[in-house]
């Protein structure tokens, strides 16, 4: 396999890492990765992530800058961007690594239930301690002591 290959697999995943990785650059560029995006899509994704009331108290919005490695946002907004960003993406597998450990059981639910909604039709891998966030899951496999189990 080429390069080419590689940088074609990275294209059809998108991922959600437990800690949120944020690029020193605005809301808006943390999300659309720095590609053009029809602002409906943008919008539509911050309101699926939770991320749309926080973002019009903010006076520079979508323009705000994050800081170094989203220094200068919460954890639990860190990885609603870092949600609304694998949403954009809009790529046919979507890596999951505990999505929701930032948020509050509330917002978890709640993005939660926008993810399940927005991934119908693609592949997901969602890895998690808390079973209630695999709830949609259509098989959950366990590893156990290095060992995979299909209960």
């Amino acid at each position: 396999m080429g390069e080419h290959d590689s940088a074609g697999r990275r294209r059809n995943v998108a991922m959600v890492m437990q800690n949120a990785s944020l690029f020193p650059a605005s809301i808006r560029d943390n999300i659309t990765r720095g590609h053009d995006m029809d602002e409906a899509v943008i919008l539509h994704v911050c309101d699926a992530a939770r991320l749309s009331g926080w973002i019009a108290s903010l006076p520079e919005g979508l323009g705000t800058f994050v800081g170094e490695r989203g220094c200068k946002v919460s954890g639990g907004q860190a990885q609603r961007i870092a949600i609304a960003r694998a949403m954009a993406k809009d790529a046919p597998v979507i890596l999951l690594d505990e999505p929701t450990s930032a948020l509050d059981n509330d917002t978890s639910a709640a993005v939660i239930t926008a993810l399940t909604r927005l991934t119908q039709g693609r592949t997901v891998l969602h890895v998690s301690h808390r079973p209630e966030t695999l709830s949609g899951c259509g098989r959950i496999l366990r590893l156990e002591g290095g060992k995979l189990y299909d209960p």
